[in-house]
């Protein structure tokens, strides 16, 4: 990383190995992983994948997966 000093000057800084943080990518990720769990869960009782509680637990796994995704960005 680059940064301008106040002297007009180019000053190199090192960046630390753990500053950098997870960003959208992996709270995005995290709901696609829970809303395709939660996609496939009615089929454990023998429901359609395309019913309404495949939508339901669809949506639910994928605001559980925003959950985990942003506790996982804060750690």
């Amino acid at each position: 990383m680059v940064a301008l000093s106040l002297g007009g000057r180019l000053k190199a800084e090192a960046a630390g190995a753990d500053s950098a943080r997870m960003g959208r990518s992996v709270i995005g990720i995290c709901a696609l992983v829970g809303m395709t769990i939660g996609g496939f869960v009615p089929e454990l009782w023998g429901a359609s994948g395309l019913s309404l509680a495949a939508l339901v637990f669809s949506a639910a796994g994928g605001v559980a997966g925003v959950w985990v995704g942003a506790r996982l960005s804060e750690a």
